[in-house]
């Protein structure tokens, strides 16, 4: 199965993944480190990124968490959204973890 490069931006930095991969695995793999108290299960919505391209639809999870509005823009849960073609994703810095 050929990989997906994720892009991560502002940070420059980008990788290949199997497609599924989280958001977040991806991003920890390439050294970012995206806030997440809840473990990755989603309930937290501290890891929220701005996905412009290449992620499969919202999971149920972030229909749950996230307003409509928000996944309209592209806004999505790193910890629930999978990669399922080359992508570019946006990590604001509120997201980032201080640790």
């Amino acid at each position: 199965m050929p990989g997906c490069k994720i892009t991560f931006l502002p940070h420059q930095k980008a990788g290949v993944f199997q497609p599924r991969t989280s958001f977040r695995d991806a991003a920890i793999d390439l050294g970012i480190l995206i806030e997440s108290t809840c473990a990755g299960i989603g309930t937290c919505g501290k890891c929220k990124v701005e996905v412009k391209t290449g992620a499969e639809p919202p999971t149920k999870v972030e229909r749950e968490v996230l307003s409509a509005q928000e996944i309209g823009k592209g806004v999505r849960l790193s910890c629930q959204a999978l990669v399922s073609s080359d992508a570019v994703c946006v990590t604001p810095e509120a997201s980032l973890s201080m640790i």
